[in-house]
């Protein structure tokens, strides 16, 4: 390379050298971006699942209490008779 293009060539490889880390740093965004995204629909599911775990605990309680309840029914019809 003659030494006249020397400067431009140096000029050239610092904007390639800039865009290409130009590029790695959107690419990067997009990355984390997307990360925070689904971080914020796994911690409304989990939610959700909190939710719906909690409702099926509190059924299962009341069936156990009804079902002692019904336990304890027949066991004071029986005394009776």
């Amino acid at each position: 390379m003659p030494p006249e293009f020397r400067p431009l060539a140096a000029l050239q490889l610092a904007n390639e050298i800039a865009g290409a880390a130009s590029h790695r740093a959107s690419s990067q965004e997009n990355i984390i971006e997307t990360l925070l995204h689904r971080t914020e629909r796994a911690e409304k599911e989990l939610q959700t699942l909190k939710d719906v775990k909690k409702k099926m605990q509190k059924r299962q309680a009341d069936r156990a209490r009804n079902a002692r309840k019904r336990k304890g029914k027949k066991s004071s019809r029986r005394s009776r008779k």
